[in-house]
């Protein structure tokens, strides 16, 4: 229902998205597992650009290629370290709309 209300472009590549986005002053946040900032401590700005990986293949693109991406984690506990991407992605866009609706 809603993806009809929101607008979506769509890229056969990660590089095509990429530059589309940069050009137009967004922020890029990649979601990993360690070496990251915390989800929790980090200041979304309002242009920002999420990328989740494939849950067990990573991410199709080379990440040196793209070395101003900021990593985030979103902190889990207990001995299992992952999500499903779809739980992941509605995590964040939870924080996004959380830390974006009182400053609106």
């Amino acid at each position: 229902g809603s993806f009809r209300k929101v607008p979506a472009v769509f890229h056969e590549t990660f590089a095509e998205c990429y530059a589309q986005l940069s050009e137009q002053g967004y922020c890029f946040f990649l979601l990993c597992p360690d070496d990251a900032t915390s989800l929790c401590a980090a200041k979304l700005p309002q242009k920002s650009a999420f990328i989740l990986g494939h849950e067990e293949f990573g991410f199709s693109f080379d990440l040196v290629e793209y070395p101003d991406l900021q990593k985030l984690t979103i902190p889990q506990f207990g001995s299992v370290q992952s999500l499903n991407v779809s739980i992941a992605a509605s995590v964040v866009m939870y924080e996004y709309v959380r830390q974006w609706q009182t400053k609106q």
